[in-house]
């Protein structure tokens, strides 16, 4: 009985505040495991997640550095370090917020069970603060300017030709 017990006690896989909780949570109540109870916000570094064209993959690095711009002007820009880049493309985009259907920068289209595909290659970025930054909400939006490899712009221009020109080819 005790071990059935402790298997109905809610804990989170880390340590943290509780800033969400389901308002129809209520004692009696049976919950499905895969059903949300609430959101824990970890008192840990902030973390920054967003996502890279394909056609700019190659310009960034993991350890390259950057600011995090919010969408919101009264909120402080954030520096981050870049910890990862996926190898392979997202095959939805996880974050709600960043899709077009939701106002967001990443064309998507919905899917069968309300997926968010991407219409073009997206590859995930997980970035770190380097900063501290306000812990006030738990997602902002916004825009990430890091360092990557340059390109000149007769480079660039070229591209652009020959991906036209293939284009027209049909190929």
């Amino acid at each position: 009985l005790e071990k059935e017990r402790l298997e109905l006690v809610l804990r989170a896989p880390f340590d943290g505040r509780v800033v969400e909780i389901d308002p129809e949570l209520a004692p009696g109540r049976w919950v499905n495991p895969k059903e949300p109870v609430a959101i824990v916000a970890g008192d840990g570094d902030l973390v920054v997640r967003g996502y890279v064209r394909e056609a700019d993959l190659w310009r960034i690095m993991t350890g390259s550095t950057g600011t995090f711009v919010p969408e919101m002007p009264l909120r402080p820009s954030l520096s981050v370090r870049v910890d990862s880049v996926a190898t392979s493309g997202a095959a939805e985009i996880e974050i709600a917020d960043l899709a077009s259907v939701n106002s967001g920068r990443i064309e998507v289209s919905a899917a069968e069970g309300r997926k968010l595909v991407p219409t073009s290659a997206q590859f995930m970025v997980r970035m770190s603060a380097v900063s501290s930054g306000d812990r006030s909400e738990l997602t902002v939006r916004g825009v990430v300017v890091a360092e990557g490899k340059a390109e000149s712009l007769l480079a660039a221009s070229w591209r652009q030709v020959v991906k036209v020109l293939l284009r027209e080819a049909g190929a």
